[in-house]
């Protein structure tokens, strides 16, 4: 149940010869770039909704991750009205826009604060390191929602390669704080 490089590589990780691989920055080619950028400007012109649409669509794809949050049992308006809620939210979308921002700079100035946060979800009691791909898709659901024509399929390989990233360095730090904090046997 430990959290191995087997765990890691469920995790949009892509295997060469059967082996897992990292992904870093280099997935993601200056086309990619340039439609995630252009796409982010449309997307982030309602940060606070389009984070509460991605929570939304997370606790329909697996509801048992909403319990392991304060608000776990606000419902309908209460929920988007929710401080918790609304804060997480904001917070989420503010990670992805700072990978935006720093795209050229993923390796660099990304990756390490990837690492951090997803060991920081090793103290949230109930999650585990599968409802990364949750946030994967649910990520992937909403931006095709909110960019209608424009998700093109060039624009989800874009996104795709950029989540991956964001995942796969969340993931990391997940399993090196887990397999740290761990007895041995």
């Amino acid at each position: 149940m430990g959290c191995s490089m087997s765990t890691v590589s469920k995790v949009k990780n892509p295997l060469k010869n059967g082996k897992p691989t990292t992904i870093d920055s280099s997935d993601i080619t200056e086309n990619h770039k340039v439609l995630i950028k252009k796409t982010w400007k449309i997307v982030s012109n309602n940060m606070p909704s389009v984070g509460a649409k991605i929570f939304l669509r997370i606790f329909t794809i697996k509801p048992a991750i909403k319990h392991i949050f304060p608000f776990r049992d606000v419902t309908g308006d209460a929920l988007l009205q929710n401080s918790h809620f609304r804060g997480h939210a904001s917070r989420f979308m503010q990670a992805v826009g700072a990978a935006v921002d720093n795209i050229n700079a993923l390796d660099t100035a990304m990756a390490p604060l990837l690492f951090g946060l997803g060991q920081q979800h090793t103290h949230y009691k109930g999650f585990s390191v599968e409802y990364f791909n949750v946030f994967s898709e649910a990520i992937k659901h909403v931006l095709e929602q909110e960019l209608r024509s424009k998700f093109t399929p060039d624009v989800q390989a874009a996104w795709s390669k950029m989540i991956d990233f964001i995942i796969f360095k969340l993931t990391e730090g997940y399993c090196n704080n887990f397999d740290k904090h761990s007895p041995s046997t």
